[in-house]
């Protein structure tokens, strides 16, 4: 199992979001079908959560590529959106959740931000630096659950 979790890319994080988001896009057709997709996303994050947990040298390592680091923003925005799926049942727990994941997304961008821009060279910027940037929306798309 370790073994299984070493190996967890960072950039899995995007299908995590992927299908938190798609749970949601689908739940107008079924509710099974929303917390089908929510479970997916959920494991997912867990493998991911244990990754950082128990390697997070390699995590850091990989963090050092501007491009890793840039997708690794889909881990809050997904956080964030998982965090509306437990909403009925763990409220607080929730609302906690989802300001760490904001918090988390906003240190993520001051952190690239000082890392990879402020020596920007313009022939080696990739189009996942938007992700980074155009991410705190989920903040937005979420922060309506909250009031």
């Amino acid at each position: 199992m370790r073994s299984l979790i070493k190996r967890v890319p960072i950039p899995m994080s995007g299908v995590m979001l992927g299908c938190a988001a798609l749970g949601n896009l689908l739940q107008s057709y079924s509710e099974g079908i929303r917390y089908l997709f929510g479970v997916i996303s959920f494991l997912i994050f867990t493998l991911l959560l244990f990754k950082a947990v128990l390697y997070p040298n390699a995590v850091k390592e990989d963090l050092k590529n501007p491009v890793m680091m840039s997708v690794s923003a889909t881990f809050p925005m997904g956080t964030m959106l998982l965090s509306v799926y437990i909403k009925p049942f763990f409220s607080t727990v929730a609302v906690i959740i989802w300001f760490l994941a904001v918090a988390l997304h906003l240190l993520l961008i001051l952190f690239f931000t000082y890392r990879f821009m402020k020596k920007v060279d313009m022939k080696n910027v990739y189009a996942s630096y938007f992700i980074v940037y155009v991410g705190i929306a989920a903040a937005g798309v979420t922060a309506p659950a909250y009031h």
